[in-house]
C-alpha cells in the first residue's frame, strides 16, 4: 500500500513539474506586453499624457515624447529631447510589433521558445530603427534648460517602416513567410488602437 502511495505521489509531482515547465515557456513569450511610462514631476501635462495629441491631430499618427538637459544649452537640450522622442516612437512600434508577432506565431502553433528568440531579435532591431519623417508638435524649455519635446509620425509610414525592419531582422524565417502584408497591417492597426485608447484614457479624454 505504501509503495503504491509513494508511486502515485511521484507521478503527481512529475505531472505538476511538467505543467509548470509548459506554462513557463508560454509566459516567457507573453510577459512585459504593456508599455508603461513613468510620470515625470514638473513636466508639462502633455508630456505625461501624450494621448491628448490624438484628440488634437487625429488617430492616424503615433506620438513620442522625450526630455533632456545638456549643460544649460537650450538648443542642444532640444535636439537631444527630440532624439529621445523619436526613440520613444521606435520603442512603441517595437512593443506593438512584438505583441502582434507573438499573437500570430503562437496562435499558428509555432514553438514558444522559437517565437521568443524571434521576438527578441525583432525588439532589438526595431528599437534601434531610425525614425524618419517625424514632426515636432510641442516643445517646452524650462528656466534650468530642460527641454521637453513631443513628435508625431504618420501611422502608415511607421507601420511599414517597422515591417521592413522586422522582415530584415528575420529574413527567411518561415513564420514571416506565412504572414501576409494585409494581415500584418490589420493586426498592427489593432495594436495601435489599443495603445491610443490606453493613452487617451490615461489623459482623461476617452
Amino acid at each position: 500500500m505504501k509503495k503504491k502511495f509513494s508511486l502515485c505521489l511521484v507521478m503527481l509531482m512529475l505531472a505538476v513539474f511538467a505543467v509548470s515547465c509548459a506554462s513557463t515557456s508560454s509566459s516567457q513569450v507573453s510577459s512585459n506586453r504593456d508599455r508603461r511610462r513613468d510620470r515625470v514631476s514638473n513636466a508639462p501635462d502633455w508630456f505625461n499624457d501624450p494621448g491628448v495629441f490624438y484628440k488634437e491631430y487625429g488617430m492616424d499618427i503615433i506620438v513620442g515624447v522625450g526630455q533632456a538637459n545638456r549643460a544649460n544649452d537650450p538648443g542642444l537640450s532640444e535636439s537631444a529631447a527630440t532624439a529621445a522622442a523619436r526613440v520613444d516612437i521606435a520603442q512603441e512600434l517595437s512593443i506593438m510589433v512584438k505583441n502582434m508577432f507573438e499573437d500570430y506565431a503562437l496562435s499558428s502553433g509555432y514553438d514558444p521558445d522559437r517565437v521568443l528568440r524571434s521576438t527578441e531579435e525583432i525588439t532589438k532591431t526595431i528599437t534601434a530603427m531610425p525614425i524618419q519623417g517625424s514632426k515636432i508638435i510641442r516643445k517646452h524649455i524650462t528656466d534650468n534648460g530642460t527641454a521637453y519635446v513631443a513628435v508625431m509620425l504618420d501611422q502608415t509610414r511607421g507601420v511599414r517602416d517597422a515591417e521592413r525592419a522586422m522582415r530584415g531582422a528575420l529574413r527567411g524565417d518561415e513564420i514571416l513567410g506565412n504572414l501576409k502584408r494585409e494581415e500584418y497591417e490589420q493586426k498592427m492597426e489593432a495594436e495601435i488602437t489599443k495603445m491610443q485608447e490606453a493613452e487617451m484614457k490615461a489623459a482623461g479624454i476617452y
